[in-house]
């Protein structure tokens, strides 16, 4: 492939590996190496390459012969097959891609379900200065009243809280009468005051 960059051109040439049978232990070792240092067959991520590699593996490779082959298969194998099959582009060639190409006739229908316009909730037409309806203010007066009625439900007793009030009364002088200063204050009677001895 090529991609213009200002006066260069940029040449870019698919490096598809090619592991020989990887039924084998020889295609298994050629593939367990080149993924020493690589995530993936061909590129940074997923590709055709990964998923037509993975489709040649008869099954998992031994994670004690070959970690590197057993990592990746592990990672393809995490992808679904709808995600493979993504992946493969629907070549049709491998079974994944098969199953893309059979899906699409059936996918339309859903897709355009999806795609349906969601009815009378579109706020485009909103005015907030508009006048509001008798309807709408109906509605908005049922509403409040239910709101009100909720909270009165919820609402509990009212608890009276009660102080405890410490009057720390001093003489003017050493010698007056204690008792009878003490008499006088309580004789002070207010709504919820009751004296304590």
């Amino acid at each position: 492939t090529q991609s213009t960059w200002g006066p260069f051109v940029l040449v870019q040439k698919s490096q598809t590996m090619s592991f020989g049978d990887l039924k084998t232990d020889a295609g298994l070792k050629a593939l367990n190496g080149f993924l020493s240092t690589k995530s993936y067959v061909e590129g940074y991520k997923a590709s055709q390459a990964d998923v037509t590699t993975f489709n040649a593996l008869a099954g998992a490779p031994d994670s004690k012969k070959y970690a590197h082959a057993s990592r990746w298969y592990k990672h393809i194998a995490s992808f679904s097959d709808e995600r493979r099959a993504r992946m493969c582009g629907s070549c049709g060639t491998c079974p994944a891609g098969a199953k893309a190409a059979a899906k699409p006739a059936a996918a339309k229908p859903a897709a355009a379900a999806k795609a349906a316009p969601k009815p009378a909730d579109d706020d485009d037409d909103f005015d907030p200065f508009a006048e509001s309806t008798p309807e709408e203010e109906a509605a908005a007066k049922a509403l409040a009243e239910k709101k009100k009625a909720e909270a009165a439900a919820k609402k509990k007793p009212a608890v009276v809280g009660k102080s405890l009030v410490l009057l720390d009364i001093k003489p003017w002088e050493a010698e007056q009468d204690l008792e009878a200063l003490a008499v006088k204050v309580k004789s002070i009677e207010l709504e919820g005051l009751d004296w304590k001895q």
